[in-house]
C-alpha cells in the first residue's frame, strides 16, 4: 500500500487532532502520562515525526477551543421549554411553516442557528423577526408569537427570497425537491421523498454537495468555450461559483467543493500538477483551518471519501473504457462512503452504486435545466419536471429492490465490516502478488455473499397474511401489523427514559429488517410516555400517512414533541372516536372507546385510550391500550367474540375483569409487559385468565409474540424478533459453560425463535 504524501499525513494527523479534542475530555492524570509518552517520542523520533506529533497536539487544542465555541449554540445549551428569541430567516418558511433563522439575540447569550416551525406566516427571507414559543425536545422552536421588525435585508436575501417564490410559482408540489436542488434547503422535501433517495443510495441529491458544484462548474466550462471565452473560463468559473455558494449561505459541502475548484484552477494556471491526493489533502486542511467544526461534520468526510474513492478508482484503471471508469467511479464512492454511513447514521445503501449510474446523468442535464426554467419560464421549467420525476422513479425503484439497503445500530461495530470491505477492495486494486490477491477475493466474495444473503432472506411485500407483532419493548406497548399486501400499521411506539428509547432502538430496526417503507397508519392508545415515548423517532423515520390518538392535550413535552413530529411529516391527524373504523388490504381497525362523550367527562389518560378491535375476515383481535375495569363495563356488553386479546395496561389488576374475558371468549392473552415496580403483571390477573382457559403469551418471558394469520387460522410463535446475527451470537452464549453471566443467558433465551402453536378461527 502507497506510504501518504506528507501534505495527506498533515491533513491526517491534523484532522484526527480536531476530531479527538471534544470527545476525549481526559482527567488530569491520564493527561500527564499522555504527556509523559509524548515528551519520549519527540527525544527519539525524527524531525519528521516531530513535526506530525506536533500538529495532532495542535488539532487536539484547537478541536477543544472549537467544542467549548460550539456549547454556546442555541440547540446545545438550551434546554426544551419556553423561548424567546430575535432572528432573522434565512429564508422565505415552507408551505409548512418550517424555517432557519439566524439568533440575533436571545437572553440567555446563545448563538447559532434555530429551525423553527412559524406556522401559516409567510414571510420573506432576510427579515428580522421576534419569536416567542416553545422550544421541543428535538430542537425545533414552536413559534406561538411572531412579531416583523422592519422590512427585510436587501442583497442575497432578496435574491434568494425571489428564487424561492419563482420556484413555487412554476414548480408547484416540486418546489421543495428544487429548493433542495439548487438553494440546500431540505425542509420543504416530503420525509418519504427524502427516505426513498436514502434507501437508495442517493441522499447526496437532495443536498448541495460537491456534486452539484462540479456538475455547475461542468456547464460553466462548457458555456464560456461555448461563446469562444475559453481563456476566461478558470477565472470565470471560480467567480460564479463563489458567487452562487454565497447565494445559499456557504453550506459546509458546497463550500468543500469550491475550494476543489479553486485549488484546481490555480494549479492549472500556475502549471502545476499536483497528484489527486495532495488536492484532496489542501482543500480539506483549508476547510479544517478556516472552520475547525468542519472536522466534526460527517458531511465533511462524506465528501471527502467520496472524492478520494471516485479519484482512486479513475487512477486505478486508466486502461478501462469510458463506461467502465463511469461504473467503477460509482463502486469506489460508495464503498469509500459506506463505513462512515455506518458509524453515523447506522444504514448502508449498496443499491447506489446502480442507482447512481441513473441518476447523477438525469441530474447533470436536470440542474442547468431548473435555471433555464427560472430564467425562461413555464416551457423549459415543465422540462425540467420531467427530468426531476424520472430522478425519482429512480429512487423509488431503487429503494424498493430486496436488500437495497442495510440497517444496524449506528456505531463502530456496524461500521467494521464496511470498513473491511473497503480494505479488500482497496487491496484488489494495488494488483498485490497472487496468493494474496486470491486471500482479498475471497474476502470480498464472503462480503457480498453476506449482502446477498441478507437481500434473499427478506419476505416479498404482500405474503397474503395478516402479521401481528406485540414487540418486547420493556414496560411498555408497541404492536407492529403487516396486511396481506405489505401494508404497515403501528400501534404504539414502546416506552422512552433518559438514554433508552424503544422507538429507536426496538421498534425502527424492526420495521427495517422486515423491509418496511412507509407507515400507512399510527395508532397511539394514548399519551403516557410506555405508550407514545418511541412515537416521534418512528413517525421521523417512516412518516405515516395517517396518525390516530385520543387527542388529550397532556401539555407535556412528550405530547408537545410528538404533534411537532406529526405536523413536520405533514401526516393527517385524527382524534380517534367511537364509531371511527379504517379500512387497509381487507383488514378493519374500528375504534370502539373513548366515544366523544366520555371524552367530554373524564380526563384520566388511562381511560380514554383508544380501544380498537382489529378485524381480517374469521380473525378478530382487541387492543385494549391502558384501559381499565371503568372501561370494561362500558364496553362488555358490546364486545363480540375475538381470536386474541391485548390484555389491558400491562396486566395491571385494574384492568381484564371476568366480565371482559366472558363477553369477548379470546383463546389468547398477549401482555405486553417488561421489569417493573408496580407487580405487573397481577397474579389476579393472571387467575382470572387462567379461569377462562387462554393460553398467556408475555413478552418479558418469550420475547415478541407473533401472530400470523389468514383469516380461517392463526399460528402464534415468539422470540422471532431479532436478527440472524443476534440469534447466532446467543446460541453461542447458550452453549457456554453455566458459570456465564446468568442475565445474559435469560436475555439471549428470548432472542431464539420459541414454541409454535396453530388455532382455528371460530
Amino acid at each position: 500500500m502507497r506510504r501518504m504524501t506528507p501534505l495527506t499525513s498533515v491533513t491526517v494527523v491534523y484532522g484526527a487532532g480536531l476530531l479527538v479534542g471534544p470527545v476525549f475530555l481526559l482527567p488530569g492524570r491520564v493527561l500527564l502520562v499522555i504527556a509523559g509518552g509524548i515528551a519520549v517520542l519527540l527525544l527519539v523520533a525524527s524531525d519528521w515525526h516531530r513535526l506530525l506529533c506536533a500538529v495532532g497536539v495542535l488539532g487536539v487544542v484547537v478541536g477543544q477551543v472549537a467544542s467549548r465555541a460550539r456549547e454556546l449554540d442555541c440547540s446545545v445549551i438550551r434546554s426544551p421549554g419556553r423561548m424567546r428569541v430575535i432572528v432573522r430567516f434565512l429564508e422565505r418558511p415552507t408551505t409548512g411553516g418550517i424555517v432557519t433563522g439566524k439568533v440575533l439575540y436571545e437572553p440567555g447569550g446563545c448563538r447559532g442557528t434555530l429551525v423553527i416551525n412559524a406556522g401559516s406566516g409567510d414571510i420573506a427571507a432576510g427579515a428580522a423577526v421576534v419569536v416567542v414559543g416553545t422550544l421541543l425536545p428535538n430542537h425545533i422552536l414552536r413559534a406561538t408569537r411572531i412579531k416583523v421588525l422592519g422590512s427585510p435585508l436587501g442583497g442575497v436575501y432578496a435574491v434568494r427570497d425571489h428564487l424561492q417564490r419563482r420556484i413555487r410559482l412554476l414548480y408547484g408540489k416540486r418546489a421543495g425537491l428544487i429548493e433542495a436542488l439548487i438553494l440546500a434547503r431540505q425542509t420543504g422535501v416530503e420525509p418519504r421523498v427524502k427516505r426513498h433517495f436514502r434507501d437508495a443510495g442517493m441522499a447526496h441529491l437532495l443536498a448541495i454537495s460537491g456534486l452539484h458544484v462540479g456538475l455547475i462548474a461542468a456547464w460553466l466550462g462548457f458555456l464560456f468555450r461555448g461563446v469562444g471565452l475559453r481563456r476566461l473560463q478558470p477565472a470565470g468559473s471560480v467567480v460564479c461559483i463563489w458567487l452562487y455558494v454565497a447565494l445559499i449561505g456557504f453550506p459546509a459541502a458546497a463550500t468543500r467543493a469550491a475550494v476543489f475548484i479553486n485549488i484546481y484552477f490555480g494549479a492549472r494556471l500556475l502549471e502545476r500538477h499536483p497528484g489527486p491526493r495532495d488536492v484532496i489533502s489542501t482543500a480539506a486542511l483549508s476547510l479544517f483551518i478556516v472552520n475547525p467544526g468542519f472536522a466534526l461534520s460527517a458531511g465533511s468526510w462524506l465528501s471527502i471519501a467520496a472524492v478520494w474513492g471516485t479519484v482512486e478508482a479513475f487512477q486505478r484503471f486508466r486502461a478501462a473504457s469510458g463506461w467502465q471508469r463511469l461504473i467503477l467511479s460509482s463502486i469506489g464512492a460508495t464503498l469509500a462512503t459506506q463505513p462512515i454511513t455506518a458509524l453515523t447514521f447506522g444504514t448502508v445503501s449498496p443499491v447506489g452504486i446502480l442507482s447512481n449510474l441513473v441518476a447523477i446523468p438525469l441530474a447533470a442535464l436536470a440542474i442547468p435545466a431548473v435555471f433555464l426554467g427560472l430564467l425562461t419560464g413555464e416551457i423549459a421549467a415543465a422540462g425540467s419536471g420531467v427530468l426531476l420525476g424520472l430522478i425519482e422513479r429512480v429512487a423509488l425503484a431503487a429503494s424498493s429492490l430486496p436488500g437495497a439497503s442495510v440497517h444496524g445500530e449506528p456505531g463502530v461495530g456496524f461500521a467494521l465490516p464496511w470498513l473491511g470491505m473497503l480494505w479488500v477492495a482497496y487491496w484488489l486494486a494495488l494488483k498485490r502478488p497472487a496468493p494474496a490477491r486470491v486471500l482479498a477475493t475471497g474476502l470480498l466474495a464472503l462480503s457480498i455473499g453476506i449482502w446477498g444473503a441478507t437481500a434473499l432472506s427478506f419476505r416479498p411485500e404482500g405474503s397474503g397474511h395478516l402479521e401481528l407483532y406485540f414487540l418486547d419493548v420493556g414496560q411498555g406497548d408497541a404492536i407492529v401489523i403487516r396486511t396481506p399486501r405489505g401494508r404497515w400499521i403501528t400501534v404504539d411506539g414502546g416506552p422512552r427514559a433518559v438514554g433508552v428509547d424503544m422507538g429507536r432502538k426496538v421498534v425502527t430496526p424492526f420495521l427495517r429488517r422486515h423491509r418496511a417503507g412507509d407507515i400507512d397508519l399510527a395508532v397511539i392508545s394514548h399519551g403516557d410516555a410506555d405508550h407514545l415515548g418511541g412515537v416521534p423517532a418512528l413517525i421521523e423515520t417512516f412518516s405515516p400517512s395517517t396518525v390516530i390518538e385520543p387527542g388529550q392535550p397532556l401539555g407535556t413535552e412528550l405530547y408537545e414533541e410528538f404533534q411537532a413530529a406529526v405536523a413536520a411529516a405533514g401526516a393527517s391527524w385524527v382524534p380517534g372516536r367511537a364509531g371511527d373504523s379504517v379500512v387497509l388490504d381487507s383488514v378493519v381497525l374500528r375504534v370502539l372507546h373513548p366515544s366523544a362523550r366520555w371524552f367530554r367527562r373524564t380526563t384520566e389518560p388511562n381511560e380514554n385510550s383508544l380501544v380498537i378491535r382489529l378485524s381480517y375476515r374469521g380473525f378478530d383481535a382487541l387492543l385494549t391500550g391502558d384501559a381499565g375495569i371503568p372501561v370494561e363495563s362500558v364496553l362488555t356488553s358490546r364486545i363480540a367474540p375475538v381470536e386474541v386479546l391485548k390484555v389491558g395496561h400491562h396486566g395491571s389488576r385494574t384492568s381484564t375483569s371476568a366480565e371482559l374475558l366472558e363477553s369477548a371468549r379470546p383463546r389468547v392473552a398477549v401482555i405486553s409487559v417488561g421489569r417493573n415496580r408496580y407487580g405487573h403483571p397481577s397474579p389476579a390477573v393472571l387467575r382470572r385468565i387462567a379461569r377462562h382457559g387462554l393460553d398467556i403469551y408475555r413478552t418479558d418471558q418469550g420475547g415478541t409474540v407473533s401472530i400470523e394469520t389468514d383469516g380461517h387460522y392463526f399460528v402464534v410463535r415468539q422470540g422471532v424478533d431479532h436478527s440472524p446475527w443476534e440469534r447466532l451470537k446467543c446460541r453461542i452464549m447458550l452453549s457456554l459453560p453455566s458459570s456465564a453471566s446468568s442475565s445474559s443467558r435469560n436475555a439471549c433465551s428470548r432472542k431464539l425463535p420459541g414454541s409454535s402453536r396453530t388455532y382455528f378461527t371460530t
